[in-house]
């Protein structure tokens, strides 16, 4: 038995939520307990912004797997 997840361009931003975000040029991960981590540094703030994106997208379908 296999589990399929379908992404479609209707529920992508929906499977991009979660505890990482960006901060400017920072993309960082909320512990959920009043402290923040940054995981990294990039160059512009759109590559921050999708590095966090598809960092949620990875734990969502990891989740589900």
């Amino acid at each position: 038995m296999t589990n399929k997840i379908e992404i479609t361009k209707e529920n992508l931003e929906e499977s991009c939520d979660g505890n990482y975000f960006s901060d400017d040029v920072a993309v960082k991960y909320d512990l959920q307990n009043g402290e923040i981590n940054v995981v990294a540094y990039c160059i512009c703030k759109n590559t921050a912004n999708s590095m966090a994106k598809g960092l949620n997208l990875y734990n969502n379908l990891k989740e589900e797997l």
